[in-house]
């Protein structure tokens, strides 16, 4: 397979022979069988690997026992390779090790490594490069010649966590196996450490095993990549670790997690998408951090000391301002019991440990995004009325472009219309901030009213309000109708205390009428539309309000009748509409009985 691709190819059946051939110059790469006559080719590797005293060749051991990959690698194989294999699979591979062997430069000097001393050259990123193979080293040093990095090169663990303490790098780039410290054991030292926690790590191993993977990110890896990498991929890895353009920052999150190596590796995933990011190691710090800064979303561990995660999720749920805040759960006992408990406490979403940090930055965008939709339902409903908003929802849920929904309805109601008497002076006479802030505290003490009585405002025109009173399963024809008389007469009541202690007292005026009204969208179907009510019922109520005295309540001849049996009124008699050809009857409303 191999001399198809035009490689040279030495063969040895036995150890000794390849013992010589690797003593010997011009071999770059050996292809060692998992079992050799009398002696294992695991065995040999790790031998000739411990033993060799100048930079060994890479060995790719290759198997039809694919369960001997981690034990391979961990002897000092550079690779695996499963058999049975294609052909191009065999070349791929050789290729990709031959790329990294050869120098990319024909010759010339490769690029400098910094010396332990890690002098540097102006504001370029350090990079940390922890790896036993000096092949590595030279790859990545000729993949990085280009680059705005500087590259400082340690052999093994224990030199890696000394330069990560001394140097403080940008990124570290690690191997798994190698001598004094293996990459996992120098992984989590370095995030247990203070002044290192903050390094960004990316291992880069012949190990791409799930466990081996997980177990790296366990450790506190932000990312993972398996040997042989093309420079292109490891230069993509690099660029987005170091990424420096999110000087913004997004949405904050709370972290609260009792091991060090687990909140620094959520801390970094989180922080390199542009979050800010605060940190408590247990449920009562974490619970304080969320009152003094109410952030975005909590990300919370089960089990901590002085408070476990469901503890504090409860404690957020029982304050005003942190109760919407969503909390995602990370637990290694997911199990439905717990979820149960979990979602009676307010839980809203789990992760279960291990987990790669690409998930739990996935699911923290998702909460965040589901929360900033409520938020905005929630806001909405400030500039929409209560019909609007619900048909807004119905058209929602309905199948099909929502903007080719158009509804409409007859239904009997009972029309609303009050004003302020003498606004437009008004409007002259205040500043504009005085003034808005006088009409908003005005709504403040009346729109509570419609709701208490069951009323819908439909809209707000200036210093007007229209209101729409229809029946349903709690009120026929004739309660919405009285409800509405109420409506009016609190209005008037409320606005006596309103007027207390004031310069600018207000007064107001109110018309009703009962009868057959289309209530549906209307406006552009593609642009804009409103979700209101149209007919002459609504015109006459709105004539009402204008030809009411100050701070009283007229209603048509057809709402009397409803309610003329709960009202006390009377008749101002047949009174000249615009746009009616007969006069209409109204009545004055007193009191409801």
């Amino acid at each position: 397979m191999i001399s198809q691709g035009g490689h040279q190819v030495i063969h040895a059946s036995n150890g000794a022979e390849a013992m010589d051939h690797l003593d010997k110059q011009g071999v770059d790469l050996c292809f060692l069988q998992d079992t050799l006559p009398n002696e294992s080719g695991l065995e040999f590797c790790q031998t000739y690997t411990n033993a060799a005293e100048t930079e060994r060749i890479p060995i790719v051991i290759f198997s039809r026992q694919p369960e001997l990959e981690p034990e391979a690698l961990a002897k000092g194989a550079a690779d695996f390779l499963k058999m049975p294999c294609q052909t191009q699979e065999a070349l791929g591979l050789v290729e990709n090790w031959c790329q990294m062997i050869r120098s990319p430069n024909n010759g010339q000097a490769q690029a400098p490594l910094l010396e332990s001393d890690g002098a540097t050259n102006g504001d370029r990123p350090l990079i940390l490069l922890v790896d036993d193979s000096k092949i590595i080293h030279t790859f990545i040093g000729n993949a990085l010649r280009e680059s705005p990095y500087h590259l400082l090169s340690a052999y093994d663990g224990g030199e890696g966590f000394r330069l990560a303490v001394e140097h403080v790098p940008d990124l570290l780039i690690s191997d798994i196996d190698m001598p004094v410290m293996n990459g996992y054991e120098m992984c989590q030292r370095i995030k247990e450490t203070e002044s290192t926690r903050g390094i960004p790590i990316l291992i880069l191993s012949a190990r791409g095993a799930g466990v081996d993977i997980d177990r790296g990110f366990d450790a506190g890896a932000n990312d993972f990549l398996t040997k042989p990498v093309a420079d292109n991929e490891l230069l993509s890895r690099i660029e987005m670790m170091l990424d420096s353009t999110l000087t913004s920052q997004r949405e904050k999150i709370l972290v609260v997690e009792d091991s060090s190596v687990q909140r620094a590796l959520i801390t970094q995933s989180l922080a390199q998408q542009g979050f800010e990011i605060i940190s408590g190691k247990d449920g009562e710090e974490g619970l304080e951090l969320a009152i003094e800064n109410v952030p975005d979303l909590v990300i919370t561990d089960s089990e901590m000391p002085l408070m476990n995660g469901r503890d504090l999720t409860r404690a957020l749920r029982q304050r005003d301002e942190l109760k919407d805040i969503p909390v995602l759960m990370l637990t290694a006992a997911d199990d439905p019991l717990n979820r149960a408990k979990g979602k009676h406490a307010g839980i809203s979403a789990y992760l279960t440990k291990p987990f790669v940090p690409d998930k739990i930055v996935v699911i923290a965008e998702k909460l965040i995004a589901e929360r900033r939709l409520l938020r905005e339902r929630q806001a909405m409903q400030h500039y929409l009325s209560d019909s609007a908003a619900a048909a807004a929802v119905r058209a929602a849920d309905t199948v099909g472009a929502v903007s080719n929904e158009m509804r409409a309805e007859e239904r009997f109601a009972t029309v609303f219309f009050t004003d302020i008497v003498g606004f437009t002076p008004l409007t002259e006479r205040l500043p504009a901030t005085e003034l808005v802030a006088l009409l908003n505290e005005y709504f403040d003490a009346m729109t509570p009213l419609f709701k208490e009585y069951g009323g819908v405002i439909d809209k707000f025109v200036g210093d007007a309000i229209m209101a729409v009173f229809i029946s349903n399963d709690r009120h026929s024809d004739a309660e919405s109708a009285l409800n509405a008389a109420r409506t009016g007469l609190a209005m008037i009541e409320t606005l006596a205390t309103f007027n207390q202690g004031r310069e600018e007292m207000l007064n107001i005026r109110v018309g009703i009428n009962s009868g057959h009204v289309i209530i549906g969208d209307i406006g552009a179907i593609l642009h804009h539309r409103d979700y209101t009510v149209i007919g002459d019922p609504v015109n006459i109520a709105a004539r009402l309000e204008s030809a009411a005295e100050h701070d009283t309540v007229l209603i048509s001849e057809d709402t009397y009748d409803l309610i003329k049996d709960e009202i006390e009124a009377h008749m101002l008699g047949p009174i000249e509409m615009k746009g009616k050809s007969k006069p209409i009857t109204v009545y004055q409303v007193e009191s409801c009985l």
